[in-house]
């Protein structure tokens, strides 16, 4: 389960299942849910990782394709924009609006243009180490956390499986 609160103050909730979003009154009594599906232009339904850009649209990360949400629909995010080495498992926003995804095979790849494309972190994907950060029910290399430090935008620690972490700095 994914979960990101957006600022309104609703929470987004994403899984295997699907996407839904859960609006609260000033009491924190849950008001209302959405429930978003294909109707709605999500790429299907997995959502494994949700991130808001600095403008506010929300990124979702389905595995093998992505979505973001600008006003009421979702659009799907092709191949074409460069974020294409596999599934992303995890996504973030740093203070200076940059995007991050983190990918199996063990990508790190970042968007400085709101997700229309992505780079692919050259000198975290050519560690040797890489290529033993595999588990978690996978057979490949995976990065399923990221963390933007707080104060510092262009640093992310970066979390695979079996005890990996790193620290990148732009």
């Amino acid at each position: 389960v994914s979960l990101f609160e957006d600022r309104t103050g609703a929470l987004w909730v994403g899984s295997i299942d699907g996407l839904s979003r859960l609006h609260f009154d000033a009491a924190g009594r849950r008001t209302e849910i959405e429930v978003f599906g294909a109707a709605d232009g999500l790429l299907n339904l997995r959502s494994y990782a949700l991130a808001e850009d600095a403008a506010g649209r929300l990124f979702i990360a389905h595995g093998e394709g992505r979505s973001f949400r600008e006003g009421e629909r979702f659009q799907a995010v092709g191949k074409d924009s460069g974020l294409d080495t596999g599934s992303v498992r995890s996504r973030a926003r740093t203070s200076d609006g940059t995007l991050w995804a983190g990918t199996l095979p063990g990508g790190l790849f970042r968007s400085a243009d709101r997700g229309r494309s992505w780079q692919l972190v050259d000198s975290l994907w050519s560690r040797p180490e890489r290529l033993e950060w595999f588990g978690g029910g996978y057979d490949v290399p995976g990065i399923h956390s990221i963390c933007p430090h707080p104060q510092r935008a262009g640093e992310v620690l970066v979390g695979g499986v079996r005890y990996t972490a790193y620290r990148w700095t732009s």
